[in-house]
């Protein structure tokens, strides 16, 4: 019983361990498409701020 219990133990500090790996492995991952995100939002508002010049400017005939 108590091998089982101590197998047992081993077990779950590599799981933890294989846990905390995946967690560093994301989180670059997460940073990224953060950035991206934030690219994207910022293309967006220069993209808003040039419709609004446009609509703003008379036609030219």
């Amino acid at each position: 019983m108590r091998r089982a219990a101590a197998v047992g133990a081993v077990a779950h500090i590599i799981v933890d361990l294989a846990h905390k790996l995946v967690d560093q492995a994301h989180n670059p991952a997460n940073s990224a498409h953060k950035g991206l995100n934030l690219a994207h939002n910022i293309a967006n508002l220069a993209n808003d701020g040039i419709e609004q010049v446009n609509k703003s400017q008379p036609a030219v005939r």
